[in-house]
This record gives C-alpha cells, sequence and structure tokens, in this order.
C-alpha cells in the first residue's frame, strides 16, 4: 500500500517536474 502510495507521488512529482519545464520553455519563448 504504501508502495503504491509513493509511486503515484513520484508520478505527480514528474508530472509537476515537466510542467515547470515547459512554463520554463515558454517563457525563454517569449523573451525573444
Amino acid at each position: 500500500m504504501i508502495e503504491m502510495m509513493s509511486k503515484a507521488q513520484q508520478l505527480l512529482d514528474l508530472r509537476a517536474d515537466e510542467r515547470s519545464l515547459e512554463a520554463g520553455r515558454r517563457d525563454i519563448a517569449s523573451d525573444k
């Protein structure tokens, strides 16, 4: 049970990382 929760948390963290990366790319693109 705990393992599944930590795996779900890892997936959420990965998605949050991807979202912040996308936001960073958008910021860079809007600067140009």
